[in-house]
């Protein structure tokens, strides 16, 4: 619980940052709806289509309903608990894996940690992936730490649950063609119908 406190704390810290004049080489804010957008191109290529029915229909409830007033700020770009550095006792020394980092609406960290939690979103049984702490917990924290309001949440949550799944159909391809071996992505790919139909639930 505590290191959860901790991360979350650290997120927001992160989401504060004053951009405009810290980190001006990162450049514009990325609107929202090339968040969506720019996840076509590997839907295309995606293995196992047929897992993926519902993405044409999410990625209609999303562009209808692209936020307003959420926050704009440094985002991590892939926050999960992969990517904390902790001590032996459980303390957080570092956040890692800067590669994606970028300018824009930082919820969308908020919605990557939290559907990496949330059980409704993945497959169950062998090979079901291992949760972090439960969603509403996860946001309670972050919502202490960032002192606000976190409006359209479940959009980003929404948002992170069909990337994921449209990524893990896209890894799955490479991996099968041997240009990626990762045979992690065969067992991933049980959950993309799971996450695709969580993300149209969360627009409902």
């Amino acid at each position: 619980m505590d290191l959860g406190r901790q991360a979350m704390t650290a997120l927001a810290q992160i989401h504060k940052l004053d951009w405009r004049h810290k980190t001006p080489y990162l450049g514009a804010p990325v609107p929202c709806e090339d968040d969506v957008t720019r996840w076509d191109r590997f839907y295309e290529r995606a293995a196992d289509p047929e897992r993926l029915a519902l993405v044409p229909e999410v990625r209609r409830r999303l562009l209808a309903r692209l936020p307003s007033g959420a926050p704009t700020g440094v985002f991590h770009g892939d926050f999960q608990t992969a990517n904390l550095f902790c001590s032996p006792t459980g303390n957080l020394l570092a956040v890692i894996d800067w590669e994606l980092t970028g300018v824009g609406a930082t919820l969308n960290d908020v919605g990557w940690i939290v559907t990496f939690s949330d059980s409704r979103a993945w497959h169950t049984g062998p090979g079901a992936r291992p949760t972090f702490l439960d969603p509403d917990t996860l946001i309670a924290m972050y919502r202490d730490a960032w002192g606000e309001p976190l409006p359209d949440l479940d959009w980003f949550r929404a948002l992170a649950a069909y990337k994921f799944a449209i990524i893990t159909g896209f890894n799955l391809g490479l991996h099968r063609r041997g240009k990626r071996d990762d045979a992690m992505w065969e067992i991933t790919r049980l959950s993309m119908e799971p996450l695709v139909q969580r993300a149209h639930e969360l627009l409902e």
